[in-house]
């Protein structure tokens, strides 16, 4: 019988589009899959959408209400602790899956596993970014972000992530260690934490194809922003809160999985949790020694201006 799959989706929210992602879904090439929606206390009639899908398809399972998560990286890790499929995808309520998109990440996905079965996995594609309508406003998630999906060093991935997690999909190995992250860490967004995981303890293998129409609409709660300077000059703060936060990150995720992470993966993630603790010199110095830098001349420029003004906003946390 052909490995299940398991589709986590943690829906708010999100009755005006739910049907039609679960609709996607159903309509899968790949039939194999299990789709657990978890609701975040909606108050807009989503459970009713789930419930009735549920009641239409014996694969699809509402599961019990929780105590609210607050926050869709929250309500995920959660929902990887109730998963026991082979591969797991997560999905957001709000966008359409492309007919093929099982079949082809579970494809690429064995051959990634081919030579270790046991080794975590991450497999993820590339999205097209449509309007609320599914009008088309990039035919490429990545050109429109400026996002390099061939750029998956732990290096890389601690200061940009290209994995966008509703077009992922995990393998058990994976699902395994996520679950060792205490509820209480700090991470950006789960997708991102997820890549730094696959990256660090084994594989992050991304695909060209557009599989999943990605609606941005206003009440997305992370969506594309546009790769143009004069959309970094409008979130210069943002970039700036952003490149604490994912100091941060790595300072909680060395706590964490330090111990355990092979020794390479561990002095890359050491040295940018440190970078606050360098002065300004010795902080250009480690960031150009391990390739801390963004694609592009104008992100380069915008992180360096942000490196410069690290230590005076870190103090109070970095640890390591």
């Amino acid at each position: 019988m052909a490995d299940r799959v398991d589709i986590l989706l943690a829906a708010f929210n999100g009755s005006p589009f739910l049907a039609e992602q679960i609709a996607s879904i159903r309509a899968q090439t790949y039939r194999n899959w299990r789709l657990l929606i978890s609701d975040d206390g909606s108050s807009d009639g989503t459970l009713d959408v789930a419930r009735t899908a549920g009641d239409d398809d014996t694969r699809i399972r509402v599961l019990p209400q929780h105590k609210p998560f607050g926050s869709a990286r929250a309500h995920f890790m959660h929902l990887l602790t109730l998963s026991d499929a082979p591969y797991v995808m997560l999905c957001d309520q709000d966008d359409v899956w492309l007919p093929h998109k099982i079949e082809a990440m579970l494809d690429c996905m064995r051959k990634a596993e081919s030579q270790d079965p046991e080794v975590p996995v991450l497999v993820f594609c590339d999205l097209e970014v449509v309007d609320d309508k599914l009008r088309r406003i990039s035919p490429s998630f990545w050109s429109f972000t400026g996002l390099d999906s061939k750029r998956t060093a732990v290096s890389d991935l601690l200061v940009r992530n290209p994995v966008t997690g509703c077009a992922s999909m995990m393998n058990a190995a994976l699902v395994k260690l996520a679950r060792a992250t205490p509820a209480k860490s700090y991470m950006v967004m789960h997708d991102w934490w997820l890549a730094l995981l696959a990256a660090s303890f084994g594989k992050l293998v991304g695909i060209d194809d557009q599989l999943v129409q990605y609606r941005q609409h206003g009440a997305n709660e992370a969506g594309a922003v546009e790769d143009r300077l004069l959309s970094k000059l409008g979130n210069l703060a943002f970039s700036r809160r952003l490149a604490v936060s994912s100091v941060r990150q790595a300072v909680s995720f060395l706590e964490i999985y330090g111990n355990d992470m092979p020794n390479d993966a561990r002095e890359v993630v050491s040295a940018y949790a440190r970078l606050p603790q360098c002065g300004v010199l010795r902080r250009i110095s480690v960031a150009c020694k391990y390739g801390f830098w963004k694609r592009g001349l104008p992100s380069a420029l915008f992180q360096a201006a942000v490196l410069l003004r690290l230590k005076a906003n870190m103090k109070t946390f970095v640890s390591v």
